[in-house]
């Protein structure tokens, strides 16, 4: 018996109807089928109807082409053989008769579907990408709707530029210069252009105004220094400020006619806040993101009283900015709902905290700006990409790399580790559509799949033994430390607390590893074994080496050293050398003078004379070499573009593996945001 399903709306409700050549059993849904029925066919089928028929929105599919993609998928599967579930022969050819009606049916339902239900909230959009240079970043949308302030970056200097949407004309506001600039924000009356730049020198930091046409910049305020929001009176900047040791955060507002500052709110570690606040439209409320340990969400602050009100889920995988809709009654956000998944826009509806998914794309939304009538929104589109390049490395000095992984733009291979296999593969991390996973690429320019599904799989290495693969995962809902066998597959979790385990390196007999450990802000240096464990604990024995807090570990070719990178933000940065066996500190080294880390990896030369760390300066990424017998530290590579997100040397020596790429930012504004 073939069974055919039409998914029909009324009074945005799913109902479901059933079709069959037989009894129909009422339209009651799924649950009211009988049981022979339920068993004769795919279990996927009844999971994709059962998410359409979701009366929670933001669980349910976000469009019509996310159905289709499931209803194809089921009837690829079932076509080609994949069962969901062992099946008798006769089983098979229900499969098939039922994906494929599915199919039939469901896209026709989906367009009628589509074209005649009302509309939800984002449907309507329409976006237009106004930049294509991938160095523009925190957009600012005027009052009217008819200016866009943003940030643009050229070789490392940052600068202020207007532009005027209907005539696709731009000005230049602020030159480039030192520091970076966090954020921007158009007084009410559009003439000014408000901003808060960090680095630099000590009078280039602070929160700015500028003229919207250009001109003299004026500093207001000197101890802002993050993210802030102007209130439509223009008269208070909300702004979030970390208390001394990084454990407290303070959400502050200035009022910028006194130049007096308040707290109104304050969490301590491990609860904080995060995102950049926004102003309701009557300035009485704050909207501003908050986290419990890992799992966050958006409250709502009175001024006034600092009265808390948490607005919709708490179980976030994080928030960033966030702005009110006029009326008061829903605010837009850009919200990553999972673990794992990037920032999309949402409305969240006040005080009810009802959530509408806006968009549900892989793009990774950074900035939010609305004019004020929410006409128009500004926000930007962030992408890391980056592919694996092989280079030969001889007297200490590197030749030209050769690409040996490809894809789209939008791929990040290596960018969260990579490392040599005992056999020559490369192993890399890459991001997939329900997690990031890890790969091996073959000499003979082949891959395949060392872990699959989702979650987090990250900062990776392998054991100098050649088989023994380490790295971060959250695969238990916190991140620790794993193990696969690169030869058997078999993968153990190595610790298995409420730490954040990252950077694992391992020691020249494979015998244990070393990596940081984040409990209460603080991350230090901690020991395990790898091929015993401690029989009282039945697991792998665990022992913390150094109390110095540090981050990015990595041990010596031959075991005594570990190198390590200083933690503290607000220090100048420092290479560490701390004693393998004591964990003392034993020496500092400084950075060059100008850029920063482009991330906490380090490697050790295969001679272990050197440490070797991606440095990031005017734009470009280069791999410097310092020496531990002591001096300046050298270039070993002189790209004039790019980034260097992560590499490895060969064992021998002989080889570096980089992931190499870039990072872009465009701006995008979308109307029809109601």
């Amino acid at each position: 018996m073939a069974w055919m399903l039409l998914v029909a709306v009324k009074h945005r409700s799913f109902k479901m109807f059933e079709i069959a050549a037989g009894q129909l059993t009422g339209p009651t849904g799924i649950r009211s089928l009988p049981s022979a029925i339920i068993r004769r066919h795919p279990p996927k089928l009844w999971e994709i109807l059962s998410r359409m028929l979701e009366t929670d929105r933001a669980l349910r599919y976000q469009s019509a082409a996310d159905v289709a993609s499931e209803l194809k998928r089921l009837k690829r599967d079932s076509s080609s053989g994949v069962d969901p579930v062992p099946a008798s022969p006769p089983a098979r050819r229900h499969y098939v008769l039922a994906a494929a009606s599915v199919v039939a049916v469901g896209l026709a339902a989906l367009a009628w579907f589509t074209l005649k239900r009302p509309a939800a909230a984002g449907e309507k959009m329409n976006i237009t990408r106004i930049t294509r240079t991938g160095r523009a970043s925190q957009p600012a949308i005027s009052p009217d709707g008819h200016y866009l302030a943003f940030v643009t970056a050229e070789a490392g200097a940052q600068g202020i530029e207007l532009r005027q949407v209907s005539a696709d004309s731009e000005i230049q506001v602020l030159p480039p210069g030192r520091g970076r600039i966090l954020n921007l924000a158009f007084s009410s009356d559009a003439n000014f252009i408000y901003f808060v730049r960090i680095g630099g020198r000590p009078e280039e930091q602070g929160l700015f105004k500028v003229p919207a046409l250009g001109g003299a910049t004026s500093r207001i305020a000197t101890d802002v220094d993050r993210e802030f929001s102007l209130s439509r009176d223009d008269r208070q900047v909300a702004y979030l400020h970390l208390g001394p040791g990084g454990a407290r955060w303070d959400l502050t507002v200035l009022d910028l006619a006194s130049g007096k500052s308040r707290v109104v709110g304050t969490r301590s570690h491990p609860n904080v806040y995060e995102g950049v606040p926004a102003w309701s439209p009557d300035s009485r409320l704050l909207a501003v993101g908050t986290c419990s340990g890992k799992a966050c969400g958006i409250a709502i602050v009175d001024v006034q009283s600092g009265a808390v009100q948490p607005l919709g889920p708490q179980d976030y995988n994080g928030t960033e900015n966030l702005a009110w809709l006029p009326g008061q009654r829903s605010i837009v956000a850009l919200i990553s709902p999972h673990a794992n998944s990037v920032h999309q826009i949402f409305q969240v509806s006040y005080p009810a905290g009802r959530v509408t998914r806006m968009t549900n794309d892989l793009n990774r939304y950074e900035g939010l700006s609305l004019s004020a009538d929410a006409s128009v929104l500004s926000t930007s589109v962030h992408q890391n990409y980056s592919h694996v390049w092989i280079s030969d490395v001889h007297s200490g000095h590197l030749g030209n790399p050769l690409q040996v992984s490809f894809g789209s733009d939008g791929v990040f291979d290596g960018g969260y580790g990579l490392d040599w296999a005992g056999n020559g593969d490369i192993v890399y991390t890459t991001p997939e559509n329900d997690g990031w996973n890890l790969r091996a690429l073959t000499r003979m320019g082949s891959t395949r799949p060392i872990t699959s599904g989702a979650g987090y799989r990250a900062e990776s290495a392998v054991c100098p033994d050649g088989h023994t693969l380490l790295y971060e995962a959250d695969l238990k809902g916190q991140y620790n430390l794993w193990k696969t066998d690169l030869i058997t597959g078999r993968t153990d979790r190595l610790t298995n607390w409420s730490h954040t385990d990252e950077w694992p390196s391992c020691a020249p007999d494979s015998s244990f590893a070393v990596f940081a450990s984040e409990t209460g802000g603080e991350s230090q240096i901690w020991k395990i074994g790898l091929n015993g464990s401690d029989p009282a604990r039945r697991r792998p024995a665990l022992v913390q080496i150094s109390s110095v807090a540090a981050r990015g570990p990595s041990l010596s070719p031959d075991g005594n050293w570990i190198a390590a990178v200083n933690p503290d933000e607000d220090a100048a940065p420092e290479l560490f050398l701390l004693d393998a066996h004591s964990g003392k500190l034993v020496r500092t080294f400084p950075f060059p003078p100008a850029g920063r880390l482009q991330n906490n990896f380090l490697h050790w030369t295969a001679d272990g004379g050197s440490v070797v760390y991606s440095w990031y300066s005017s734009g470009v990424s280069n791999l410097w070499a310092q020496p531990l017998a002591g001096g300046s530290p050298r270039a070993l590579t002189h790209f004039k573009s790019g980034l260097v997100w992560d590499f490895a040397f060969s064992r021998e020596g002989k080889q570096v593996a980089l992931a190499r790429g870039d990072d872009t930012t465009d701006l995008i504004l979308i109307r029809n945001v109601r």
